[in-house]
Protein backbone atom coordinates (compact mmCIF):
# COMPACT_ATOMS: atom_id res chain seq x y z
CA UNK A 1 0.00 0.00 0.00
CA UNK A 2 2.80 2.28 0.52
CA UNK A 3 4.30 2.56 -2.80
CA UNK A 4 1.55 3.47 -4.04
CA UNK A 5 0.05 5.96 -1.99
CA UNK A 6 0.37 9.33 -3.13
CA UNK A 7 -0.11 12.23 -0.80
CA UNK A 8 -0.62 12.37 2.86
CA UNK A 9 -3.15 8.79 3.32
CA UNK A 10 -4.57 7.84 7.02
CA UNK A 11 -4.12 4.13 7.38
CA UNK A 12 -5.98 1.51 9.04
CA UNK A 13 -4.32 -1.21 10.85
CA UNK A 14 -4.08 -4.67 9.12
CA UNK A 15 -3.41 -6.46 12.24
CA UNK A 16 -3.50 -5.33 15.93
CA UNK A 17 -1.09 -7.45 17.78
CA UNK A 18 -1.83 -7.11 21.86
CA UNK A 19 -0.12 -9.65 23.97
CA UNK A 20 2.52 -6.46 25.01
CA UNK A 21 1.90 -3.08 26.09
CA UNK A 22 5.62 -1.74 24.71
CA UNK A 23 8.80 -3.01 23.54
CA UNK A 24 12.30 -1.21 23.11
CA UNK A 25 13.26 -2.82 19.84
CA UNK A 26 11.14 -5.95 17.37
CA UNK A 27 14.24 -7.86 15.86
CA UNK A 28 12.86 -10.23 13.02
CA UNK A 29 14.82 -13.41 11.35
CA UNK A 30 13.58 -13.49 8.18
CA UNK A 31 14.87 -16.95 7.73
CA UNK A 32 12.37 -18.20 9.69
CA UNK A 33 9.42 -15.89 9.78
CA UNK A 34 10.08 -14.57 13.19
CA UNK A 35 9.59 -11.50 15.18
CA UNK A 36 11.41 -10.74 19.03
CA UNK A 37 9.87 -8.33 21.02
CA UNK A 38 12.73 -7.23 23.39
CA UNK A 39 12.37 -4.64 26.25
CA UNK A 40 8.56 -5.50 26.76
CA UNK A 41 6.52 -5.65 29.93
CA UNK A 42 6.32 -9.61 29.44
CA UNK A 43 8.80 -12.44 29.30
CA UNK A 44 11.20 -10.44 31.74
CA UNK A 45 11.94 -7.91 29.59
CA UNK A 46 13.50 -10.67 27.76
CA UNK A 47 12.79 -12.51 23.99
CA UNK A 48 9.46 -12.44 23.68
CA UNK A 49 8.89 -14.97 20.34
CA UNK A 50 5.80 -14.78 17.70
CA UNK A 51 5.27 -16.22 14.00
CA UNK A 52 5.18 -13.67 11.55
CA UNK A 53 5.03 -15.78 8.20
CA UNK A 54 1.43 -14.84 7.75
CA UNK A 55 1.76 -10.67 8.78
CA UNK A 56 -1.76 -10.31 9.18
CA UNK A 57 -2.03 -13.11 11.76
CA UNK A 58 1.04 -12.86 13.93
CA UNK A 59 1.29 -16.15 16.62
CA UNK A 60 2.82 -16.00 19.84
CA UNK A 61 4.98 -18.77 20.23
CA UNK A 62 6.92 -18.54 23.49
CA UNK A 63 9.00 -16.57 25.93
CA UNK A 64 13.26 -16.19 26.52
CA UNK A 65 13.20 -14.85 30.57
CA UNK A 66 15.83 -16.83 31.96
CA UNK A 67 18.51 -13.87 31.80
CA UNK A 68 16.38 -10.84 32.11
CA UNK A 69 16.37 -7.97 29.93
CA UNK A 70 17.02 -7.85 26.49
CA UNK A 71 18.27 -4.72 24.91
CA UNK A 72 18.85 -5.86 21.95
CA UNK A 73 19.39 -8.94 19.74
CA UNK A 74 20.23 -10.76 16.29
CA UNK A 75 18.60 -13.87 15.50
CA UNK A 76 19.76 -16.00 12.74
CA UNK A 77 20.16 -19.19 10.99
CA UNK A 78 23.12 -20.30 12.41
CA UNK A 79 25.81 -21.43 9.73
CA UNK A 80 28.46 -21.34 11.96
CA UNK A 81 31.51 -23.60 13.09
CA UNK A 82 30.08 -25.17 15.53
CA UNK A 83 28.51 -28.09 14.15
CA UNK A 84 25.84 -29.20 17.01
CA UNK A 85 24.18 -26.16 15.99
CA UNK A 86 24.52 -25.39 12.26
CA UNK A 87 20.61 -24.90 10.87
CA UNK A 88 19.03 -23.73 14.27
CA UNK A 89 17.75 -20.90 15.25
CA UNK A 90 20.46 -18.83 17.05
CA UNK A 91 19.83 -15.69 19.20
CA UNK A 92 22.58 -13.24 20.60
CA UNK A 93 21.55 -10.91 22.72
CA UNK A 94 22.78 -8.41 24.49
CA UNK A 95 21.79 -7.93 28.15
CA UNK A 96 23.09 -4.93 29.68
CA UNK A 97 25.92 -6.84 31.33
CA UNK A 98 26.58 -10.05 28.73
CA UNK A 99 27.08 -11.33 25.59
CA UNK A 100 23.89 -13.81 25.67
CA UNK A 101 23.56 -16.72 23.34
CA UNK A 102 19.95 -19.02 22.85
CA UNK A 103 18.75 -21.74 20.89
CA UNK A 104 15.45 -20.65 20.62
CA UNK A 105 14.55 -23.65 17.80
CA UNK A 106 11.91 -24.77 19.62
CA UNK A 107 10.48 -21.83 20.51
CA UNK A 108 8.22 -22.60 23.65
CA UNK A 109 11.42 -24.32 25.31
CA UNK A 110 14.69 -22.09 24.70
CA UNK A 111 17.87 -23.15 25.81
CA UNK A 112 20.34 -20.71 27.27
CA UNK A 113 23.86 -21.80 25.68
CA UNK A 114 26.08 -19.32 27.63
CA UNK A 115 26.12 -15.69 29.01
CA UNK A 116 29.46 -13.75 28.82
CA UNK A 117 30.81 -11.02 30.91
CA UNK A 118 33.59 -8.51 29.33
CA UNK A 119 35.94 -6.55 30.53
CA UNK A 120 34.70 -2.81 30.81
CA UNK A 121 31.27 -3.55 30.98
CA UNK A 122 28.90 -0.90 31.36
CA UNK A 123 26.15 -1.50 29.29
CA UNK A 124 26.06 -4.08 26.59
CA UNK A 125 23.81 -2.41 23.93
CA UNK A 126 24.01 -3.98 20.43
CA UNK A 127 26.07 -5.86 18.31
CA UNK A 128 26.44 -7.83 14.94
CA UNK A 129 27.71 -11.27 13.97
CA UNK A 130 30.21 -11.27 11.13
CA UNK A 131 29.07 -13.11 7.88
CA UNK A 132 30.74 -16.67 8.77
CA UNK A 133 29.00 -16.31 12.35
CA UNK A 134 32.64 -16.59 13.59
CA UNK A 135 32.70 -13.41 15.52
CA UNK A 136 30.43 -10.66 17.32
CA UNK A 137 31.58 -7.17 16.75
CA UNK A 138 29.33 -5.44 20.00
CA UNK A 139 29.28 -1.78 21.08
CA UNK A 140 28.28 -0.55 24.83
CA UNK A 141 26.80 2.53 25.40
CA UNK A 142 28.27 3.72 28.73
CA UNK A 143 31.51 2.73 28.60
CA UNK A 144 32.65 5.67 27.41
CA UNK A 145 30.17 8.11 28.74
CA UNK A 146 30.66 6.76 32.50
CA UNK A 147 34.47 6.37 32.35
CA UNK A 148 37.12 8.77 32.56
CA UNK A 149 38.57 7.18 28.88
CA UNK A 150 36.51 8.74 26.59
CA UNK A 151 38.11 6.90 23.31
CA UNK A 152 35.35 4.72 21.59
CA UNK A 153 35.81 1.56 22.07
CA UNK A 154 34.30 -1.36 19.90
CA UNK A 155 34.39 -5.27 21.71
CA UNK A 156 35.20 -7.99 19.52
CA UNK A 157 34.35 -11.78 20.66
CA UNK A 158 35.04 -14.91 19.45
CA UNK A 159 31.91 -17.25 18.99
CA UNK A 160 33.45 -20.02 17.13
CA UNK A 161 32.40 -22.62 20.30
CA UNK A 162 28.81 -21.33 20.90
CA UNK A 163 29.04 -22.63 24.34
CA UNK A 164 32.18 -20.88 25.37
CA UNK A 165 32.32 -17.72 24.23
CA UNK A 166 35.43 -15.47 24.77
CA UNK A 167 36.58 -11.41 24.64
CA UNK A 168 39.16 -11.37 21.58
CA UNK A 169 39.55 -8.00 21.51
CA UNK A 170 38.80 -4.32 22.38
CA UNK A 171 39.13 -2.28 19.32
CA UNK A 172 40.29 1.62 20.19
CA UNK A 173 39.05 4.35 17.67
CA UNK A 174 40.51 7.14 16.64
CA UNK A 175 37.57 9.49 18.23
CA UNK A 176 35.97 10.50 21.51
CA UNK A 177 32.38 9.57 21.30
CA UNK A 178 29.90 7.22 22.18
CA UNK A 179 29.08 4.14 20.27
CA UNK A 180 25.45 3.16 19.47
CA UNK A 181 24.23 0.89 16.63
CA UNK A 182 26.37 -1.23 14.16
CA UNK A 183 25.69 -3.47 11.02
CA UNK A 184 28.37 -5.74 9.56
CA UNK A 185 27.75 -6.07 5.39
CA UNK A 186 30.79 -7.60 2.82
CA UNK A 187 33.02 -7.51 4.89
CA UNK A 188 32.87 -3.77 6.56
CA UNK A 189 31.56 -2.97 10.01
CA UNK A 190 29.13 0.41 9.16
CA UNK A 191 28.86 2.43 12.85
CA UNK A 192 26.44 4.77 13.77
CA UNK A 193 28.58 6.72 16.46
CA UNK A 194 26.77 9.70 17.22
CA UNK A 195 29.31 12.62 17.84
CA UNK A 196 31.47 10.92 15.65
CA UNK A 197 29.11 9.86 12.84
CA UNK A 198 29.13 7.30 10.82
CA UNK A 199 32.48 5.10 10.64
CA UNK A 200 33.21 1.95 8.35
CA UNK A 201 35.06 -0.22 9.05
CA UNK A 202 37.20 -3.11 6.91
CA UNK A 203 37.31 -6.81 9.11
CA UNK A 204 40.95 -7.64 8.35
CA UNK A 205 42.49 -11.08 8.15
CA UNK A 206 42.70 -11.32 12.01
CA UNK A 207 39.23 -10.33 12.60
CA UNK A 208 40.36 -7.16 13.66
CA UNK A 209 39.52 -3.81 12.51
CA UNK A 210 41.20 -1.01 10.23
CA UNK A 211 39.39 2.50 9.62
CA UNK A 212 37.99 2.52 5.79
CA UNK A 213 35.34 5.77 5.91
CA UNK A 214 33.53 8.20 7.62
CA UNK A 215 31.14 10.59 7.10
CA UNK A 216 30.75 13.32 10.10
CA UNK A 217 27.18 13.95 10.43
CA UNK A 218 28.39 16.27 13.68
CA UNK A 219 31.10 18.64 12.49
CA UNK A 220 30.34 20.45 15.63
CA UNK A 221 30.16 17.53 18.07
CA UNK A 222 33.09 15.58 19.37
CA UNK A 223 32.64 14.56 23.14
CA UNK A 224 30.80 11.09 24.56
CA UNK A 225 27.89 12.23 24.50
CA UNK A 226 24.16 11.36 23.55
CA UNK A 227 24.34 13.50 20.37
CA UNK A 228 24.55 12.76 16.88
CA UNK A 229 24.16 9.74 14.35
CA UNK A 230 21.67 7.13 15.99
CA UNK A 231 21.82 4.44 13.40
CA UNK A 232 22.59 3.21 9.95
CA UNK A 233 21.39 1.37 7.05
CA UNK A 234 23.91 -0.83 4.92
CA UNK A 235 22.07 -3.48 3.34
CA UNK A 236 20.84 -1.58 -0.12
CA UNK A 237 21.98 -3.43 -3.23
CA UNK A 238 22.53 -0.07 -4.62
CA UNK A 239 25.31 0.58 -2.16
CA UNK A 240 23.61 3.58 -1.24
CA UNK A 241 23.23 4.18 2.86
CA UNK A 242 20.98 5.41 5.22
CA UNK A 243 22.19 7.56 8.70
CA UNK A 244 19.74 8.49 10.99
CA UNK A 245 20.88 12.03 13.04
CA UNK A 246 18.99 12.65 16.45
CA UNK A 247 18.90 16.37 15.36
CA UNK A 248 19.77 16.73 11.69
CA UNK A 249 17.63 13.82 10.30
CA UNK A 250 18.06 11.77 7.57
CA UNK A 251 21.07 11.43 5.98
CA UNK A 252 21.56 9.30 1.93
CA UNK A 253 25.06 8.82 1.32
CA UNK A 254 26.59 6.54 -1.21
CA UNK A 255 29.90 5.28 -1.24
CA UNK A 256 31.66 6.06 -4.26
CA UNK A 257 35.56 5.86 -6.25
CA UNK A 258 36.37 8.15 -9.21
CA UNK A 259 38.43 6.01 -11.43
CA UNK A 260 40.85 7.40 -13.43
CA UNK A 261 40.31 8.59 -17.45
CA UNK A 262 41.61 5.52 -19.44
CA UNK A 263 43.93 6.62 -21.97
CA UNK A 264 43.01 5.76 -25.28
CA UNK A 265 45.10 3.10 -27.42
CA UNK A 266 47.27 4.23 -30.21
CA UNK A 267 47.52 1.98 -33.01
CA UNK A 268 49.11 3.82 -35.82
CA UNK A 269 52.71 5.15 -36.38
CA UNK A 270 54.46 5.92 -34.19
CA UNK A 271 53.53 10.13 -32.35
CA UNK A 272 55.83 12.54 -34.13
CA UNK A 273 58.36 14.52 -31.62
CA UNK A 274 56.51 17.10 -29.39
CA UNK A 275 56.00 20.22 -30.21
CA UNK A 276 55.44 23.15 -28.19
CA UNK A 277 51.87 23.13 -29.20
CA UNK A 278 49.24 20.49 -29.07
CA UNK A 279 47.76 18.94 -32.04
CA UNK A 280 43.81 19.23 -32.70
CA UNK A 281 41.97 16.05 -32.80
CA UNK A 282 39.65 16.40 -35.63
CA UNK A 283 37.48 13.32 -34.34
CA UNK A 284 35.51 12.72 -31.25
CA UNK A 285 37.47 11.08 -28.66
CA UNK A 286 36.75 7.61 -27.14
CA UNK A 287 34.03 7.73 -24.28
CA UNK A 288 35.95 6.98 -20.92
CA UNK A 289 35.28 3.11 -19.66
CA UNK A 290 32.26 3.29 -17.72
CA UNK A 291 33.35 0.96 -14.47
CA UNK A 292 30.89 0.54 -11.05
CA UNK A 293 31.64 2.76 -8.32
CA UNK A 294 33.32 1.34 -5.65
CA UNK A 295 33.94 3.09 -1.66
CA UNK A 296 35.11 6.13 -1.09
CA UNK A 297 37.85 5.85 1.08
CA UNK A 298 38.68 9.36 2.75
CA UNK A 299 41.69 9.83 5.08
CA UNK A 300 41.64 8.70 7.91
CA UNK A 301 41.09 11.59 10.96
CA UNK A 302 43.73 12.75 12.61
CA UNK A 303 45.33 11.07 15.62
CA UNK A 304 44.24 12.30 19.48
CA UNK A 305 46.82 14.54 21.06
CA UNK A 306 49.97 13.11 23.08
CA UNK A 307 50.40 13.47 26.47
CA UNK A 308 51.95 16.71 27.35
CA UNK A 309 55.88 17.73 26.86
CA UNK A 310 58.07 18.04 29.78
CA UNK A 311 58.97 21.61 30.75
CA UNK A 312 61.63 23.02 29.69
CA UNK A 313 64.71 24.40 31.70
CA UNK A 314 65.03 27.60 33.08
CA UNK A 315 67.01 30.11 31.18
CA UNK A 316 69.46 32.49 32.71
CA UNK A 317 68.27 35.86 34.18
CA UNK A 318 68.30 38.70 31.77
CA UNK A 319 69.96 41.77 32.12
CA UNK A 320 68.67 44.64 34.83
CA UNK A 321 65.57 46.62 33.42
CA UNK A 322 65.74 50.74 32.93
CA UNK A 323 65.63 52.24 36.20
CA UNK A 324 61.31 53.17 36.73
CA UNK A 325 59.84 57.07 36.99
CA UNK A 326 60.05 58.68 40.07
CA UNK A 327 57.54 57.85 42.76
CA UNK A 328 55.34 60.70 44.22
CA UNK A 329 56.55 63.24 46.43
CA UNK A 330 55.00 62.30 50.09
CA UNK A 331 54.41 65.89 52.16
CA UNK A 332 55.90 65.31 55.86
CA UNK A 333 53.13 65.49 58.06
CA UNK A 334 52.90 67.59 61.02
CA UNK A 335 53.97 66.56 63.69
CA UNK A 336 50.76 65.11 66.43
CA UNK A 337 50.21 66.92 69.68
CA UNK A 338 50.47 64.14 72.30
CA UNK A 339 47.60 62.67 73.00
CA UNK A 340 46.48 63.68 76.83
CA UNK A 341 46.13 60.82 78.96
CA UNK A 342 42.59 60.22 81.30
CA UNK A 343 43.98 61.23 84.67
CA UNK A 344 43.20 58.13 87.21
CA UNK A 345 39.91 58.54 89.66
CA UNK A 346 40.59 59.31 92.86
CA UNK A 347 39.60 57.71 95.57
CA UNK A 348 38.63 58.71 98.94
CA UNK A 349 39.09 57.23 102.28
CA UNK A 350 35.90 55.33 103.25
CA UNK A 351 34.10 56.34 106.65
CA UNK A 352 35.46 55.70 110.00
CA UNK A 353 34.19 51.92 110.86
CA UNK A 354 31.50 51.07 113.61
CA UNK A 355 33.04 49.65 117.19
CA UNK A 356 33.24 45.74 116.84
CA UNK A 357 31.08 43.62 119.70
CA UNK A 358 32.30 43.81 123.71
CA UNK A 359 35.21 41.03 123.75
CA UNK A 360 34.81 38.34 126.51
CA UNK A 361 35.74 38.96 129.91
CA UNK A 362 39.24 37.57 130.48
CA UNK A 363 40.38 34.26 132.85
CA UNK A 364 41.04 35.52 136.85
CA UNK A 365 44.64 35.16 136.81
CA UNK A 366 46.63 34.01 140.13
CA UNK A 367 47.04 36.56 143.20
CA UNK A 368 49.63 38.54 143.40
CA UNK A 369 52.49 39.14 146.24
CA UNK A 370 51.79 40.83 149.19
CA UNK A 371 51.70 44.83 149.08
CA UNK A 372 54.51 46.45 151.15
CA UNK A 373 53.30 47.71 154.63
CA UNK A 374 50.83 50.85 155.24
CA UNK A 375 51.45 53.49 157.15
CA UNK A 376 51.20 53.36 161.37
CA UNK A 377 47.85 53.89 162.78
CA UNK A 378 47.19 57.36 163.98
CA UNK A 379 46.58 56.88 167.90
Amino acid sequence: RLRKARGPTVWKADFHYNKFRNSHNIVINEGTGRAFAVGTNTCSGSLHMMDISNPTNPVFLGCFSADGYTHDAQCVVYHGPTKKFVGKEICFAYNEDTLTIVDVTDASAPVMLSRTAYQGKKYAHQGWLDEAHEYVYADDELDEYKSSDKITKTYIFDVRDLKNPTLKDIHRHQTQSIDHNLYTHNGHIYMANYCAGLRVMKITDDRLLSEAAFFDTEPDCDTATFQGAWSVYPFFRSGSLLVSSVERGLFVLKQTTPMPTQMPVTTSAPPAPMSTQMPVATSTPPAPMLTSPGPTIPPAPPGLPGPPGKEGALGPPGPPGPPGPPGPIMATPAPLAPTPMPQAPIILPGPRGLPGPRGERGVLGPPGPPGPPGPPETL
